[in-house]
């Protein structure tokens, strides 16, 4: 029996991407033990994990703390030496980069234990914006595959049960989730063009517009909408992470940027319809079990320019990438809908 630690606590839809891996590992391989040091807003999905399979809380750097830099930095190094010496872990994986790992693989190589770190460079590299169509081209979710082998844990696949109350009554209204909102500017699709979505399907009757999301000013904007369009229904900034879980589940169809919302949405199973400006789809980080024709983007000679919006824009018409007529995404959304109501007119 193993005592494995495995590491992955940034971007949590970097992280809804390896739990499913995470379920497959402790079901085939019952008689070891592992431990992820991740968000602990997980916490409701890891009660329904294997029983092998547990969280172990990461440290986050807390908002209105006073000398919060410091607090956070003395939280950081308790929690460094708590990992390291209150177990002996057989085996690590190092599923992402930063100075907390590298003091981590120090501190454990001290105490004999097998360490296995993610190789991020060429999958970061920027030359891959120019061949991002090579057919093997290794996803985020192929690079933990390929990290975990390292350690022995081989056969993984992407499985997930997830045990959740569904009403299987009769709805008259079919649910559109939509998350119109990006913490990344440079990759939310414009306002105004959101709106006209918003409008399209605030004036149907066969469904119900749920707006998702979070923050102070994304919720101002959607009062805003509201006004405009009273039969929409905001959640914004009014579930937490376990509360949102079950609202997903129950859409038809999620329309979001390359958010947490679409890895949330295709980690539930629902369809996501994709909308994609400075990143693609190919970079490495789509969704394992979502057809890549739900992804919608326009194909310009400047794209990919950035793995997750963190460049400044140099085509001459900003963000053009983003200039992406409405009706292509509402086709793209009815798809899902009822069969009979998919040719409803687009105006």
């Amino acid at each position: 029996m193993s005592k494995t630690l495995i590491v992955r606590y940034s971007q949590i839809g970097d992280v809804l991407i390896l739990l499913p891996l995470l379920f497959s590992l402790g079901k085939r391989y019952p008689n070891d033990e592992f431990t992820v040091l991740t968000n602990p807003k997980f916490a409701g999905l890891f009660k329904q994990m294997p029983a092998n399979v547990r969280l172990y809380p990461m440290t986050y750097r807390k908002k209105n703390v006073p000398l919060r830099g410091l607090v956070h930095l003395f939280n950081r190094y308790r929690l460094l030496l708590k990992i390291c010496f209150s177990t002996k872990y057989d085996k690590v994986a190092l599923l992402q980069d930063g100075t907390f790992e590298d003091q981590l693989q120090r501190l454990l190589s001290l105490r004999k234990s097998q360490i296995v770190r993610i190789d991020l460079k060429d999958f970061l590299s920027k030359e891959k914006f120019k061949s991002i169509f090579q057919a093997d081209a290794p996803s985020l979710y192929d690079l933990y595959i390929r990290t975990l082998s390292e350690l022995g844990y081989t056969g993984l696949k992407n499985e997930f049960d997830f045990l959740m109350e569904k009403d299987n009554g009769k709805k008259d209204k079919q649910l559109i989730g939509i998350a119109p909102f990006s913490r990344l500017k440079a990759k939310m699709y414009p306002l105004d063009k959101m709106e006209a979505i918003i409008r399209y399907y605030h004036e149907r009757d066969d469904v119900e517009l749920l707006l998702l999301g979070g923050g102070t000013a994304e919720k101002l904007q959607v009062e805003r909408w509201k006004e405009k369009y009273p039969k929409i229904v905001s959640l914004v900034g009014t579930l937490s992470f376990d509360e949102e879980m079950p609202v997903i589940s129950a859409c038809r169809v999620v329309v979001s940027m390359d958010s947490a919302n679409m890895h949330l949405a295709a980690f539930l199973g629902v369809p996501v319809v994709s909308i994609w400006g400075p990143s693609h789809p190919k970079l490495g980080y789509y969704p394992v079990n979502q057809n890549i024709n739900n992804a919608v983007q326009k194909e310009l000679v400047c794209r990919p320019c950035s793995f997750w919006g963190e460049n400044p824009c140099a085509n001459a018409e900003k963000y053009e990438c983003m200039n992406i007529a409405p009706e292509i995404i509402i086709e793209k959304i009815n798809t899902f809908l009822n069969p009979a109501e998919n040719d409803k007119k687009i105006s």
